[in-house]
């Protein structure tokens, strides 16, 4: 698997993550279960998966100019996507409060990472 690819695949496993946690808060993931028998997650979870993003990001920035331009495009626009789905689940209180401080760290680096695709794309 390629750098990006590889990245891309940590990125949906993030986002997935925030999914069931809106869900959860929402209150429908735990509707007729009782509370211990559903899976629980914490921020120390969230966080470890955003430690290994943000350490697969050199790797895959030391081979971004051997990527496909189309993989980079499809890569880019996801993350552009998804970086306002985070800003609207922290703006609109749809995810736990503990999550905000972890996630706007990864907003951060999903900005930081935008720009390094989008100078990718132009040369």
């Amino acid at each position: 698997m390629n750098q990006l690819k590889k990245l891309n695949a940590i990125h949906k496993g993030i986002m997935a993550f925030v999914a069931s946690e809106v869900v959860e808060k929402a209150r429908e993931l735990s509707e007729g279960w009782n509370k211990g028998e559903q899976i629980q997650h914490n921020s120390d979870s969230l966080q470890g998966q955003i430690n290994i993003f943000q350490r697969q990001l050199p790797n895959t920035l030391n081979a971004i100019e051997n990527e496909d331009k189309d993989l980079i495009k499809k890569s880019l626009e996801m993350y552009k996507k998804d970086r306002e789905k985070l800003k609207f689940d922290i703006q609109k209180d749809k995810i736990k409060r503990e999550l905000f401080d972890p996630l706007s760290e990864y907003i951060e680096s999903l900005n930081d990472w935008i720009v390094i695709l989008e100078d990718a794309l132009e040369n």
